[in-house]
């Protein structure tokens, strides 16, 4: 009798297995839109390491990102060309360069439309209400 295998035993394991394979999927799906840099920040469009001073440096108020030096000045001169003006001097700034602004402000506006969206918010409450996010 020892040697036969318990149906419900095997069913809660495959349950369980199918829990825990849900959880890690959710969880991925979260890290790839968040772009999660495992406890260090970096900049949001290059994603370069930020260092403890840009973080707490005060920052442009007209960039809404969080940027390196670099990008923050490309992201203000791009907002500059968009009503005429903008840094001259920057030739290399061309069209091409300003249509990667432009589509990298509208690849961000649907990741923070996504985030706002039901179903990511639901996503969310499901993995707080299993426990913290690893």
């Amino acid at each position: 009798m020892a040697d036969i295998i318990s149906l419900e035993n095997k069913f809660q394991e495959a349950r369980d297995k199918k829990m825990a394979d849900d959880r890690r999927r959710k969880l991925q799906a979260v890290r790839s839109v968040l772009q999660e840099a495992k406890g260090m920040l970096t900049c949001e469009k290059c994603h370069h390491e930020l260092d403890d001073e840009a973080l707490h440096r005060e920052r442009d108020p007209r960039v809404p990102y969080l940027f390196c030096d670099s990008c923050s000045e490309e992201y203000v001169d791009y907002i500059e060309r968009l009503q005429g003006r903008g840094d001259k001097a920057c030739y290399w700034r061309n069209r091409q360069w300003f249509d990667i602004w432009k589509r990298w402000i509208e690849y961000r506006g649907a990741i923070d439309t996504y985030l706002r969206s039901k179903e990511f918010r639901r996503l969310l409450k499901e993995l707080k209400q299993v426990g913290p996010i690893e």
